[in-house]
């Protein structure tokens, strides 16, 4: 079964959010992909450390090629979404490898819609309040790139929505 799960590209998921005393009963994690969802849809998770961007980015890339994106919508597509996991993982997880980032993309016609979701709190306002000479900006790059950013914060973490419309090439 273990070498099954490495084959697939599974990764542990329960045990980094065991209990210090661990479970009292079994634990199932269910994924369930719904069945109208296929090649028009991509999704990925990853564990809320910035090693894990570069391979997040790459699967997103991957996914985008397939369904015929124009070079330059892709590349506002990639670089909004690398700022809002970037942003997702630094002040929504605070870079702990035990919470997980979700990025999920949909092209509905010419439109591909971008989500990134953590389970983290923000600790104060975002850095764009705080801009240095360095930092801060990646939210107003996010507006800049994408046609529409919609940002929920909620007791259970954050979810940004980038919207691209006219994305797909033609």
């Amino acid at each position: 079964m273990r070498r099954a799960a490495r084959r697939c590209g599974l990764r542990r998921v329960a045990a980094p959010h065991a209990p210090p005393d661990g479970y009292r009963d079994d634990v199932v994690v269910l994924a369930l992909r719904p069945s109208h969802v296929g090649t028009r849809s991509f999704v990925t998770v990853l564990r809320a450390v910035p090693a894990e961007i570069p391979g997040a980015r790459q699967r997103l890339r991957d996914w985008l090629a397939t369904i015929d994106i124009a070079p330059a919508g892709s590349d506002k597509i990639l670089l909004a979404t690398g700022e809002a996991v970037t942003n997702a993982i630094e002040h929504g997880s605070g870079c702990d490898a035990r919470k997980t980032v979700s990025i999920e993309a949909f092209l509905h016609r010419d439109r591909v819609v971008v989500t990134v979701s953590d389970s983290g709190r923000w600790a104060g306002d975002s850095s764009a309040s705080l801009r240095s000479q360095r930092r801060g900006r990646g939210l107003t790059l996010m507006s800049g790139l994408a046609d529409r950013v919609d940002t929920v914060r909620t007791a259970g973490g954050t979810r940004v929505a980038l919207q691209f419309d006219d994305a797909a090439a033609r």
